[in-house]
C-alpha cells in the first residue's frame, strides 16, 4: 500500500514511488520479528501497574490500564 499528499507532477512522482514499491520482491532481506523487547531502551511493560501504598505530599499519582499500555507499545512500534 502506498499513498501521497501533494505529490509533485515531475521527478519523484506518485507513479515512480508506486513502481518502486511494486519492485520490492523476494530479493529484499527480511528482518525477523523476535517479539517484544522486555529489557533495555525500547522495553515494554510486562505487567499491570502497581498501586502505591503511600506518596509524598503534593506528589502526582499516574495510573494506566493494560489496554493503554499495549496501545502505547503498538504505537511506538508503528512509529519506529
Amino acid at each position: 500500500m502506498v499513498g501521497s499528499i501533494n505529490a509533485p507532477a515531475t521527478g519523484n512522482t506518485f507513479d515512480s514511488y508506486k513502481a518502486a514499491a511494486l519492485a520490492i520482491g523476494s530479493n529484499v532481506v527480511q528482518v525477523p520479528d523476535n517479539g517484544p523487547v522486555i529489557s533495555g531502551v525500547h522495553a515494554t511493560a510486562t505487567g499491570p501497574p502497581v498501586a502505591e501504598t503511600s506518596s509524598p505530599s503534593g506528589a502526582m499519582k499516574v495510573t494506566t490500564s493494560i489496554g493503554f499500555t499495549l496501545f502505547a507499545a503498538v504505537l511506538g512500534v508503528a512509529m519506529a
